[in-house]
């Protein structure tokens, strides 16, 4: 028995440093990736591409983050890596072909205030350009963890290599005076810990080959004329359909009135890139005993006995229709 207990007190001991030794790795873990110079991550962060094309300029880049702590904030840092978002890490190379001109310019849209400063920093980028951009404001302003911090910097040329990851640090400081004093960018080299850093955070993008398609669209019209008989269009409007346009379904005209009490109605759809046009035309003798005059482009009401021709049109609420006389 007693051999069964030191058998089952060694197996615990394995077990239990076993343990041990996965609660290490993941303690070591996440340190690396939150990084050990702030007091906590900025969370749900991105980083929206307007344009992922390889050399694509003028590109806006939509910066979004939650901040880790509820404070005040006088400076934020996006700093563009090509080789890792590693907070801490002491070496952020310049991705090829990326810069934000030689004056950043940033947009801010919300959850952070307004009157803050732009800059940029040269870092590894060419003498005018900039890797490093730099908002800071002369009074603090209050971040929260609920709200998202919200921002776009519009002057970006992605990388020149195509289907090519690279990588953004972001850091908070608590006044402009210390991020201007703490951050620098000396080609390759950063720092690794700031003393009045606040929150930070890496974000991982990438450029992409394009896809171009290209289609040819046919034109298409489709012009129905029918009657309240036919009130409903699929049934009306169909290939071959046939309707009595004017008068009862013998084509009688109605002796209720001097005029057509039917409505007529038509439908029209087009994919014309501006306008389709419909024009009347009335086929009535214009010689002889049986000439029937037209009322005109005015409206007027019409008479028993006295023979005349007209068209009303009605715009229904909506439809975009525009009725003009000839």
């Amino acid at each position: 028995m007693r051999t069964n207990s030191l058998n089952y007190a060694k197996a615990l001991s394995r077990i239990g440093f076993g343990a041990a030794t996965i609660g290490i790795g993941a303690a070591v873990i996440l340190p690396t990736l939150a990084g050990h110079v702030t007091a906590a991550p900025v969370t749900s962060r991105r980083i929206v591409m307007s344009n992922s094309t390889a050399s694509a300029t003028s590109v806006s880049y939509n910066v979004v983050f939650n901040p880790g702590t509820s404070t005040t904030v006088g400076g934020i840092v996006v700093d563009f890596c090509a080789n890792t978002p590693i907070i801490g890490d002491t070496s952020c190379t310049l991705p090829a072909g990326f810069t934000m001109t030689g004056t950043p310019a940033v947009t801010v849209n919300s959850g952070m205030g307004t009157g803050w400063t732009v800059a940029g920093l040269q870092g590894g980028a060419a003498a005018g350009q900039t890797q490093v951009v730099k908002l800071s404001h002369a009074t603090p302003q209050s971040l929260s963890t609920a709200t998202p911090v919200d921002f776009t910097i519009t002057t970006a040329t992605n990388p020149s290599n195509v289907n090519t990851s690279f990588y953004a640090r972001i850091y908070t400081f608590n006044t402009a005076a210390n991020m201007d004093s703490q951050y620098t960018a000396s080609g390759t080299t950063r720092a690794a810990t700031f003393a009045n850093g606040i929150d930070s955070g890496g974000v991982a993008l990438s450029t992409a080959a394009q896809v171009t398609v290209t289609s040819k669209v046919q034109e298409t019209l489709s012009f129905c004329v029918y009657t309240d008989t036919n009130a409903d269009p699929a049934v009306a409007c169909t290939n071959g359909g046939t309707a009595a346009i004017l008068g009862d379904t013998n084509g009688v005209l109605s002796t209720a009135g001097p005029f057509v009490a039917k409505k007529t109605r038509y439908n029209i759809a087009t994919n014309a890139g501006s306008n389709a046009v419909i024009r009347f035309k009335a086929g009535l003798p214009t010689s002889g005993g049986n000439t029937i005059a037209s009322i005109g482009a005015t409206a007027t009401t019409p008479v028993t006995g006295t023979s005349q021709f007209g068209l009303c049109t009605h715009q229904s609420a909506g439809s975009g229709l525009t009725a003009s006389a000839p």
